[in-house]
């Protein structure tokens, strides 16, 4: 009867060892910890705000003055030239039509604003329609603490301006005298301009005729005196 209890206590001793042996656990490896620690902080840690800029502030521009004119500004409303020449025998341009003056007076302003620096106006524009060899004619006093620009402008076909400045002589049987002389060529004329003004070389207060001629070619013109 020996025989069969030691078969069996070897048999329950086999059984036990095997049920020890499928219920041990592995251990965890290092691999295995940073993956579930790097898991557990990507899960847990929320993500860092990003600051906005603030906006730049655009400053505004700064608006420029318009430049100050040279000359003494815009010319005033035309008027008519003497209704006779002071030389005998030379026609009298007809009174400007009133469709013709935007044009000339455009280019009479560009004229006076070029030449006219530091001067003022001294009487009225005075414009006319010329026919070849007609004239405009308009009387001033030249002073003789003063000196005078004069600027003449063309329109339509003049291609020939001239201009003069005659001074009357104070004494009686004196002829007048011819002070400032167009020696340019061209539709256009100016005396006494960039700064080189006209000086009446009479001592006193004397009549002058500023006159305007159409030497070549019809069309309009105008002329404006200025002093300083």
């Amino acid at each position: 009867m020996l025989k069969p209890t030691i078969f069996a206590i070897a048999s329950a001793a086999l059984l036990t060892a095997v049920a020890c042996g499928d219920s041990k656990k592995e251990p965890d490896t290092s691999d295995n910890v940073d993956v579930q620690a790097t898991a557990t902080a990507t899960a847990t840690t929320p993500p860092a705000e990003t600051a906005t800029p603030a906006p730049t502030e655009t400053a505004a521009p700064t608006a420029s003055a318009p430049p100050k004119p040279k000359g003494p500004g815009k010319t005033a409303a035309f008027i008519a030239s003497n209704p006779k020449s002071a030389k005998p025998g030379t026609k009298v341009a007809t009174a400007l039509k009133p469709e013709d003056e935007a044009a000339l007076r455009a280019k009479l302003d560009a004229a006076v604003e070029k030449e006219g620096e530091g001067t003022a106006f001294d009487g009225s524009p005075v414009a006319g329609r010329f026919k070849q060899g007609e004239v405009i004619e308009l009387t001033v006093t030249i002073q003789p603490n003063k000196c005078y620009t004069v600027v003449a402008v063309s329109n339509d076909g003049i291609t020939e301006l001239d201009a003069s400045v005659i001074v009357a002589a104070p004494i009686p049987g004196v002829p007048a005298q011819t002070v400032a002389n167009d020696s340019t060529t061209g539709p256009d004329s100016t005396l006494g301009g960039g700064g080189n003004c006209v000086k009446s070389p009479i001592p006193t207060a004397a009549p002058a005729t500023v006159q305007v001629k159409a030497t070549k070619g019809g069309g309009t013109a105008a002329v404006q005196v200025l002093s300083k």
